[in-house]
C-alpha cells in the first residue's frame, strides 16, 4: 500500500462498453472450451485427485468466484506484468501468463489456461485491470456452476444448465465469427509474434532474471512431482 503510486496497473482512459465486452468474451470463453476439449482427449496425465470438491463447499465456491479472479488478476497482470513493462508489452504479456500457467499446476490446463492468460493481459493493457477482473469473474463462475450442481447432487439442473451452456455456446460463437471477419481480433493475435526487438527483450529478461526464473522451475516441478505420477 505504501508503494501503490508505482503500480499503475495500466490504468487507461478507454472504457470497455458492454458490446466489446461480449466481443473479448467471445473468443475468451470459445477459445478456452476448445482447447479444454483438445486437451483432454490428447492428454494422458491423469491427477492424484479428482476434480471434486473436498472441504468446505461454499468456501470453494468463495474462492473460486470471489477471491481467485480479484488475487490473480492483481498479482499476474496488475503487479507482474506492470514490472515487466520495462521489457515492452509483448514481453510483460507472454510471461506474466506462462507464469499464471506454474500457479495452476494443471498439466492438462497448460494450453487453455496460457490463452485465457494472455486474453486478460491484453484487456488489462489495453483498457482496465477491472475489466480483465470481471472477464476472470465470469469465466470461474461457469465452471464453478456444474461442479456445484454435482456436489449438491441436484442433477436435474444439469440438464438445464447443459441447455442454456450449448446456447450460450452458438450465440458466442456467431459473435466471434462476426467479430473475426471484422478484424476484432487481430491485434490480440499479433501479440504471439515477436520482431527481433521483442525476441531480444525477452533474452535480456531471461538473462536479468535466471535465479529467479531457476528458483519457480524448482518449485514448478517439485508440485508436478507431487500432484501427478510422474515417477
Amino acid at each position: 500500500l505504501k508503494n501503490i503510486k508505482n503500480y499503475k496497473y495500466f490504468k487507461t482512459n478507454n472504457k470497455l462498453h458492454m458490446k466489446d465486452f461480449i466481443i473479448y468474451f467471445a473468443i475468451l470463453f470459445l477459445g478456452s472450451q476448445v482447447l479444454n476439449c483438445i486437451t483432454l482427449i490428447t492428454s494422458n496425465f491423469k491427477e492424484r485427485q479428482s476434480g471434486e470438491i473436498y472441504g468446505s463447499l461454499y468456501m470453494d465456491i468463495i474462492w473460486v468466484v470471489c477471491i481467485s479472479p480479484v488475487l490473480e488478476e492483481i498479482v499476474f497482470r496488475g503487479v507482474i506484468m506492470n514490472n515487466l513493462k520495462k521489457y515492452r508489452i509483448k514481453t510483460a504479456i507472454i510471461v506474466n501468463s506462462i507464469f499464471f500457467v506454474f500457479s495452476h499446476y494443471d498439466v492438462n490446463k497448460i494450453i487453455p489456461v496460457l490463452f485465457m492468460g494472455i486474453i486478460f493481459s491484453y484487456i488489462t493493457y489495453k483498457y482496465s485491470l477491472k475489466y480483465s477482473i470481471l472477464l476472470h469473474f465470469f469465466m470461474n463462475l461457469l465452471g464453478i456452476i456444474p461442479v456445484m450442481i454435482i456436489a449438491l447432487r441436484i442433477e436435474k439442473f444439469l440438464y438445464i444448465y447443459g441447455l442454456i451452456f450449448i446456447i450460450l455456446f452458438i450465440f458466442l460463437f456467431i459473435i466471434f465469427i462476426r467479430s473475426a471477419k471484422r478484424g476484432k481480433y487481430k491485434e490480440i493475435f499479433s501479440i504471439v509474434k515477436l520482431s527481433s526487438e521483442d525476441r531480444k527483450n525477452v533474452v535480456g529478461f531471461l538473462k536479468d532474471n535466471t535465479l529467479y526464473l531457476f528458483i519457480i522451475f524448482v518449485i514448478v516441478i517439485s508440485n508436478l512431482l507431487f500432484n501427478y505420477k510422474l515417477f
